[in-house]
């Protein structure tokens, strides 16, 4: 865990006292005073015989503390005083940079979570109580990372989602003309995310945004074995040819599924460097489809024949 806040070197404040205001001092015309110590001035100008020459000069003694301490004072009528004697002296931490956003100073708190453990949500859940303590004490938060990602993306990804649900359908009804074939198959992708679940479980990952970004692929990805199985059965004229049928069809769906899940399973299994980051993506890829493929095998020509049963019976 981290944040934000780099502390520099150490900062003197210095605040006029009563006796320094009894005199007429404030804090500007304190700067003015110090200003002589503190900062080179331009005496002359000189020329040698290639340039233009400044004569400047400063305080060698600027850097000690005590020589600041007993800085004197020339005030505006003749009289000197000590710096010491007319201010108090406050060390405090100075930061080595301050951020800001319209104008307002911003410190950042930044922490990564196990998440084999728990996510960022779960994470913002257990300290609940202490944000809305820091609220209620007129601290203003907001919430990036991972938490703003999500809230960005919310309603892209139901946006996206519906579309791509449609676009199947369509799709689907193009190629079939028929609306009970096209739920039929529709019906596969919610059971598909069933995959996604036990993919997560089995290597002990929580569903994360690129989960659902993966699962919204799936829904495609799935449909095509789909389709195979889809486009045999219908030629089936009996309950035995729906048998001979789907037997038919297991050879190509499987090697079709297999060879994705060889080309998914390095990332799936050994995801190195930011490849990290896709490897929930490539999960529910990969155990989706292959549990979309059992269905597509078993599911997929039982619902057919229970729907179809008066059709096959004749």
């Amino acid at each position: 865990m981290d944040d934000g806040i780099k502390l520099g070197v150490d900062e003197i404040k210095l605040k006029v006292n009563d006796y320094g205001e009894s005199l007429g001092l404030d804090e500007r015309k304190l700067g003015q005073l110090l200003s002589n110590m503190y900062l080179e001035r331009k005496i002359a100008v000189a020329f040698d015989s290639d340039s233009l020459l400044e004569i400047k000069i400063k305080s060698n003694v600027k850097d000690n503390i005590e020589s600041f301490k007993n800085y004197e004072l020339s005030l505006t009528d003749n009289r000197r005083v000590i710096l010491k004697d007319v201010v108090d002296f406050q060390v405090i931490k100075s930061f080595e940079k301050v951020i800001k956003d319209f104008g307002e100073k911003n410190f950042y708190v930044y922490a990564n979570v196990d998440p084999k453990i728990l996510t960022a949500n779960e994470a913002l859940a257990k300290i609940q109580p202490i944000l809305d303590q820091a609220q209620q004490e007129g601290i203003k938060l907001k919430f990036k990372g991972e938490k703003e990602k999500q809230k960005d993306l919310k309603n892209d990804m139901l946006a996206a989602g519906a579309l791509a649900i449609i676009l199947i359908m369509l799709s689907l009804l193009y190629l079939f003309n028929s609306f009970r074939e096209t739920f039929m198959m529709m019906s596969v992708i919610p059971f598909a995310f069933l995959g996604v679940l036990i993919g997560h479980f089995a290597l002990g990952l929580n569903l994360s945004m690129p989960s659902i970004i993966g699962m919204l692929g799936l829904s495609g990805v799935v449909i095509n074995d789909g389709i195979i199985m889809m486009m045999n059965l219908k030629k089936a004229k009996d309950v035995e040819e729906i048998f001979f049928y789907a037997a038919k069809r297991f050879r190509p769906i499987i090697l079709t599924s297999i060879t994705t899940l060889i080309g998914l399973s390095s990332l799936i299994f050994f995801p190195t460097g930011q490849a990290t980051i896709f490897q929930p993506m490539a999960i529910a890829l990969g155990f989706g489809l292959a549990w979309g493929t059992v269905l597509n095998l078993l599911y997929l020509p039982v619902l057919y024949t229970f729907l179809n049963t008066k059709r096959l019976s004749t």
